[in-house]
């Protein structure tokens, strides 16, 4: 697993505060000590941050409750608030996978890694017993970072779901500092929860009015559709505007040189393991499983496989089985001149090792699976390489949609995804993809799909046409249009004085109360 590697990050670059090893001392220990205590000025900051960067910019606190590498909306929102917005940013959250090098890079972007709660127990009983230990131990940390180690803010951003304990810290913090909330609603953290607990679980119940109580006292709001928008204003009382995921511009379709090198790359760091069988007896070192070298000119190989990607969480709300089930329905009707079929599946989860062991007991002839962990600047380069993308994405409320597939079309990748919905809002069927609600039906589109590939590869033209469309608009320009304004007249004073603060409190308590009672 990556992990943040303060040593890599310089006054060039963000920085990194409050690593959880301790190989993360550096030369600037003393400054961060000073973070920690609470004693750092706006005002010296210029040896932190380098020179060119106006030290008394505004400050704005980005909350991830969750591993900031594997929060792309997040990062991407950290980088327009610098450059855009022209404010300091302190990205708060945990370590783990890799951030993007473009994250790394900007100059007034600190990074602030929260210690973890180690222990995830497997059993139901075992984790209702835990929870209000758990979020005794992140309401501390928070609490600590937000109110001791960052510079005070003019905003609060904070990412929903996680709910808990995120939005009542956070509320406490902007009143306590003067700061405008702002939430950006991903998804609702109860729908979540009761995927685990059931509907009907009285910690659901709870966590619903939690959530929904403490999105009001919000100043502002982003979400992700149209259709979370009407269900948080016709419902919820809270006023969002919509901030569709738009993919950076590093997100495109590669060249055909460049696909080569990077299959090159992939080749001589041994990634295409099983598939020996697939490769020519007599393949040059400077040809690849895709393409070839034919009087100095790269191609693609007449006889190459289809890369199919997808990137799965291995949990509950993406049933990688649809997926595994298709291909090998797939393998098992297929003449020995079908198409064959490379399944990349990128990501990693608890489920991943039952579905590794899976695989490698299937037998199979015309497809083949192969898992990857791609560092963050390479998984856009797989996706530009790719024929195209499958989803399995499912919504927990049915008004969230997959980034993933964002990041597939903006790679200019047709794709094939699980329907739910709200789903018509990105992807709408036999236009820029197709939408299956089985592995029969995945089954079924992809005979069609590749049906003689690579010599027939009209029907996917066509869908990637018509994808070129959604990668006229990036992040950048989306976030300028919509969530710029946003910062550019959010109040110094929350809206929530006093009486909010009370209420904040008394949430605190009336929560933890009830997780004690109903966590025996």
């Amino acid at each position: 697993m990556n992990r943040i590697d303060p040593h890599r990050h310089q006054s060039t670059g963000a920085k990194i505060e409050g690593g959880a090893h301790p190989h993360t001392a550096h030369p600037r220990r003393h400054a961060a000590f000073s973070v920690f205590c609470g004693r750092r000025r706006v005002g010296a900051e210029r040896h932190i941050w380098g020179e060119g960067v106006d030290a008394m910019m505004e400050y704005v606190t980005v909350l991830v409750l969750g591993d900031i590498g594997r929060s792309p909306r997040m990062q991407y929102h950290a980088m327009s608030l610098a450059r855009q917005a022209g404010l300091n940013v302190a990205l708060v959250g945990y370590a783990g996978s890799e951030p993007s090098t473009d994250l790394t890079a900007c100059p007034n972007v600190t990074l602030y890694v929260l210690p973890q709660w180690g222990w995830r127990p497997r059993s139901r009983l075992l984790f209702l017993a835990a929870l209000p230990f758990r979020i005794a131990f992140q309401c501390t940390v928070l609490l600590l970072t937000l109110l001791v180690r960052v510079p005070r803010p003019r905003y609060i951003l904070v990412q929903n779901p996680p709910a808990i304990p995120s939005l009542i810290i956070a509320k406490v913090v902007a009143l306590l500092q003067s700061a405008s909330l702002i939430v950006d609603w991903h998804n609702f953290g109860y729908s979540i929860l009761a995927m685990r607990l059931g509907r009907s679980h009285p910690l659901v119940t709870i966590s619903y009015w939690y959530e929904r109580l403490l999105g009001r006292m919000s100043d502002d709001n982003f979400c992700v559709t149209r259709a979370m928008q009407q269900e948080l204003r016709n419902v919820w009382s809270i006023d969002a505007r919509v901030l569709h995921d738009r993919p950076p511009r590093r997100f495109r379709r590669l060249s055909l040189p460049e696909i080569h090198n990077f299959f090159r790359e992939l080749q001589e760091a041994g990634a295409l393991v099983g598939l020996d069988d697939w490769r020519p007896s007599d393949l040059k070192r400077e040809e690849t499983l895709i393409t070839e070298v034919v009087d100095g000119d790269i191609q693609y190989r007449k006889d190459r496989p289809a890369i199919i990607i997808s990137s799965t969480s291995y949990t509950a709300d993406e049933d990688f089985g649809i997926l595994l089930d298709a291909a090998v329905a797939y393998d098992r009707e297929a003449s020995d001149n079908a198409a064959r079929l490379l399944f990349v599946i990128t990501g990693k989860g608890p489920l991943k090792q039952f579905y590794a062991d899976a695989i490698a007991k299937l037998s199979l002839k015309r497809t083949r699976f192969l898992q990857l962990w791609m560092a963050a600047d390479d998984y856009p380069k797989m996706l530009g390489c790719a024929d195209l993308g499958v989803s399995l994405h499912t919504s927990s409320s049915g008004l969230d949609l997959p980034m993933k597939v964002v990041d597939m079309f903006g790679c200019g990748l047709p794709v094939c995804a699980v329907g739910f919905p709200c789903l018509d809002e990105l992807l709408q069927h036999d236009h820029n993809g197709m939408v299956f609600g089985s592995s029969e039906e995945l089954k079924t589109q992809l005979q069609g799909l590749f049906h003689n590939f690579p010599s027939n590869t009209a029907r996917l033209g066509t869908l990637r046409s018509n994808v070129a469309s959604f990668t006229s608009i990036r992040w950048d320009d989306c976030w300028r249009e919509n969530a710029l304004p946003c910062f550019a007249n959010a109040r110094r004073t929350s809206k929530w004085p006093a009486l909010g603060l009370g209420a904040a409190f008394f949430v605190v308590v009336l929560l933890v109360s009830f997780l004690y009672r109903f966590g025996k």
